[in-house]
């Protein structure tokens, strides 16, 4: 009985792609600014392990189509340590809206989403940040953005709050 329950209990955390999971293990870190209504960057940066950054620009940005440039080792740690200050695997997949101490819910329309994925292998942690997510997110997705030098293409140097 034991046996099951062990491996229950690996299934389970494989399945939620939170098995095993180190930053040494990370091969990817990608951000996308979505659409709002009104003029937000629209674009994609992916920084892999190997220090290759992808960018690719779709709307109300500097630079349209796909860009690569490439960071060092150095940069692509300090993104593997702010993923695991901020407990990133153990974040909520999607954050739509502020919980206030009463209990009372705040939502708000026509934001851009950050949706930030985080990949180890076949597994990945994708959240999606519209409004309401923890400062600490934000930063984190501001600090991908200055490590993969998007600004450059986005002519966007303002950090992007929720």
């Amino acid at each position: 009985m034991r046996g099951r329950y062990v491996s229950g209990l690996w299934l389970a955390l494989t399945c939620s792609g939170l098995a095993g999971v180190s930053p040494a293990k990370i091969d990817s870190i990608t951000l996308e600014r979505t659409w709002c209504n009104g003029t937000c960057p629209i674009y994609t940066v992916t920084v892999r392990r190997d220090g290759t950054v992808t960018y690719d620009g779709e709307e109300y940005v500097k630079v349209r189509g796909h860009r690569s440039r490439k960071i060092s080792t150095e940069q692509f740690q300090q993104l593997l340590r702010e993923i695991q200050r901020i407990g990133f695997f153990k974040l909520k997949d999607e954050y739509t809206s502020k919980e206030h101490p009463d209990g009372s819910f705040e939502t708000v329309t026509d934001l851009p989403s950050a949706i930030t994925t985080v990949r180890t292998g076949k597994t990945r942690k994708r959240i999606k940040n519209y409004y309401g997510g923890p400062e600490s997110l934000a930063e984190f997705e501001n600090l991908v953005d200055k490590i993969a030098g998007s600004s450059a293409w986005t002519g966007n140097s303002q950090p992007v709050i929720h």
